[in-house]
């Protein structure tokens, strides 16, 4: 009897992928606003993070430097983020791929597999509360 399990997790793997360079992509070129200097100050428009990174001065519309070091931080957030989604990738390639071919020799053993990370949809959730979880931890460093 010839039957292959397949778990799909390229799908996820790629999905991941593509959510490494987007969400940093998003967080580095929209643009973003600060508090003023003082409490009765209105929010600061800074711009996008790249245009803000490079402002490293302080202005006469943003006397603190607020803008600046919001980049900075906006910076180490689509660090983080990107560094999420690959390891969320490179986590589900080699263990959705390592199950996908347990399964498999256990089937073709006449083995009954255990139901352990062995559907499509087990994978996309593995997945998503790895990214949940190491993007977290990637908002915390």
């Amino acid at each position: 009897m010839q039957r292959a399990i397949r778990l799909h997790y390229e799908r996820v793997v790629g999905a991941a992928l593509v959510l490494a360079v987007f969400l940093p992509l998003y967080f580095l070129l929209t643009g973003f606003a600060v508090a003023g200097a003082n409490q009765n100050q209105a929010a600061v428009s800074c711009g996008s993070t790249v245009a803000a990174l490079g402002k490293s001065q302080p202005t006469a519309s943003d006397p603190n430097g607020g803008c600046h070091a919001g980049a900075v931080q906006r910076l180490h957030l689509a660090g983080g983020y990107f560094g999420a989604g690959l390891a969320v990738a490179l986590a589900v390639w080699v263990i959705a791929g390592t199950r996908e071919r347990a399964l498999n020799r256990a089937w073709e053993s006449e083995r009954v597999p255990s139901h352990w990370f062995s559907t499509p949809g087990q994978v996309w959730l593995f997945a998503g509360l790895l990214f949940v979880v190491l993007a977290g931890v990637a908002q915390g460093i």
